[in-house]
């Protein structure tokens, strides 16, 4: 049988097939990047909420003792230069009437700048009476410890 013949038989084998040099080279190259890349958003994120979240910690702390009225507590809470200016019967003239209810963090945010790290939080504070009121909390970083600085 001629080569001719060979050709025009339809029941003949398929001719052998090359595998692309993208499916063994660039394909395992281009998912270890991918990977890579998602494992550094996932680390960068994760340094950054663990960065945040001590100050949505103090945040809720001296919330809390707003709510619940503790004046003395939410006084230690503050920063030196807040808790010199403030006493707790300061606090207790601005939030204890009406009382409050309770509240919600509705945000936290920390920046660094030239060495020193502050940030801001907004906290939702409710009313017996139904009523809301925004307040934006400055926080500063003291050692080791967030703290509230209005």
């Amino acid at each position: 049988m001629s080569g001719a013949e060979q050709q025009l038989r339809p029941w003949g084998p398929p001719p052998a097939r090359r595998r692309s040099r993208w499916l063994t080279i660039g394909l395992p190259i281009g998912v270890l990047l991918l990977a890579g890349l998602l494992l550094l958003g996932f680390l960068a994120f994760r340094g950054f909420t663990q960065d945040v979240r001590p100050a949505q910690q103090a945040v809720d702390a001296y919330a809390t003792a707003l709510v619940e009225q503790r004046w003395d507590d939410a006084h230690g809470l503050l920063c030196e230069s807040s808790a010199a200016e403030f006493s707790a019967e300061d606090l207790a003239a601005s939030f204890g009437d009406p009382p409050l209810t309770g509240y919600s963090v509705l945000g936290v945010s920390v920046r660094w700048s030239n060495g020193t790290t502050a940030g801001d939080a907004t906290v939702s504070f409710e009313t017996g009476g139904g009523m809301g009121q925004d307040v934006s909390l400055p926080l500063v970083e003291e050692g080791d410890d967030w703290r509230p600085c209005p």
